[in-house]
This record gives structure tokens, C-alpha cells and sequence, in this order.
């Protein structure tokens, strides 16, 4: 998980340099908890920490919860091949989930394959690079070769994290985070910092204005 080659374009934020602290994220895109964890962990430890190089981050996406799971971790490797993992990562985050019982229960698949390819749109991808990937299914084994291996590791729910190689499951307090934080660690990675620059002001789509379409439709 650790490997350096290729970080810049891949699922790390950092380069390794003694003295710094390394936080490694296993997320699920279909889990409510991690996208509270996107916001109340991730975006001000990349913010506050990892600019000034104090923190590597690593982010790796599992397939835990449904095949929709699987169909968002796919789309996210797609994008690291054109170097936007981080983007899309982050809109992936943005799709409202509050609805996804519903969803489930009128059949309506959440991460389908055009709000995949509406986000990859949205982050700047080659639209035909990306959706002879997402369409070939070849990143497929990777992400349950990821998933098997957090579980190896001891990860039976996300988010969790690897701080500095200590496992925490469940959404880090902030203040916690920023105690284990201000502890220098003894010899163990770093990082200089090189920043995606993430789409915003994005009107994204909604499940709800979907599920109203389709019950729009029924009614007819």
C-alpha cells in the first residue's frame, strides 16, 4: 500500500521524508460515514497539515457494502489512470447518500453508470479513455485485492485509518487527530506537497430528483 512510485499521480498526497506523519484512509464511496470523515478528516488534515508537509496521506477505496461499492472504487481507479484520482474522490463524496435506503428499496442504483460518467466528466477526464475503462471492468480485481488486504490488516468497517501504522476504525475525532498530531513521530515518512485542483461551485446531480423522475414516470 505503502509504495512510493508514482504517488503525485496515484492515491497519495506526499513524498516520504523522515519525521512526518503518515495517515492512510480506506473509504468506501457508498458509506455515509466516510463522506463525514471526507469532511471533518480529510479535507482539514490535507488542508492544515499536509500543505506544510507534516502529513503523507494515502487514500484507498474498498468495496464493502454493495455492488455499488464496487461500480464507484472502479470509476475512482479509472481516473487515477489520467492522474484525477483526488478529483473524483471528491465527487464521489458529494453524491447525497441520505436517500440511499430509499433508493435501494425502489431499485434505483445510486452510483450508476452515468452519474459515474457525468463525475468524470465533471473532473476533466478523457470521456473516451475513461469509459473504455469503466466499461472493461479492469480495475475490478484491484479493488477487491485492496478490500482483502484491509481486512488483513484488521479493517472490518470504514472509514478507517492507519495512523502511523496504528489502526483506528470509525471517524477520528478532529481534536484527537490534532493531539496525535502534535506528537512528533519517531523516523517514519514524509512529504512535499502538490495539491489537486478540485472542481467547485459544481451543480451535482441528486438521487432525489431521480427517484421524483421516476415515480413522475409510474404515474403517468
Amino acid at each position: 500500500i505503502s509504495d512510493d512510485s508514482g504517488f503525485r499521480k496515484g492515491r497519495a498526497l506526499g513524498e516520504r521524508w523522515h519525521y512526518t506523519h503518515v495517515v492512510v484512509e480506506f473509504t468506501d464511496f457508498f458509506c455515509p460515514h466516510c463522506q463525514e470523515a471526507h469532511t471533518n478528516i480529510m479535507e482539514p488534515l490535507i488542508r492544515s497539515y499536509v500543505r506544510d508537509g507534516r502529513v503523507r496521506v494515502e487514500s484507498h477505496p474498498v468495496s464493502f457494502l454493495a455492488d455499488e461499492s464496487m461500480s464507484a472504487a472502479h470509476a475512482v481507479l479509472c481516473a487515477q489512470e489520467q492522474h484525477k484520482y483526488w478529483e473524483v474522490r471528491e465527487l464521489l463524496f458529494q453524491v447525497d447518500l441520505s436517500n440511499r435506503s430509499a433508493a435501494e428499496a425502489e431499485d434505483i442504483d445510486i452510483f450508476d453508470a452515468a452519474l459515474l460518467k457525468r463525475i468524470a466528466h465533471l473532473a476533466g477526464l478523457d470521456m473516451f479513455s475513461f469509459g473504455k475503462c469503466f466499461n472493461s471492468h479492469r480495475h475490478k480485481l484491484e479493488v477487491r485485492r485492496i478490500s482483502q488486504l484491509a481486512r488483513d490488516l484488521g479493517v472490518h468497517a470504514t472509514p478507517s485509518f492507519l495512523f502511523n501504522n496504528k489502526l483506528y476504525e470509525g471517524p477520528i475525532e478532529w481534536s484527537v487527530l490534532e493531539r496525535m498530531l502534535s506528537v512528533r513521530p519517531s523516523k517514519i515518512h514524509g512529504y512535499s506537497p502538490k495539491m489537486p485542483k478540485l472542481p467547485v461551485n459544481i451543480s451535482h446531480p441528486k438521487i432525489m430528483e431521480r427517484m421524483s423522475a421516476k415515480r413522475s414516470r409510474e404515474n403517468l
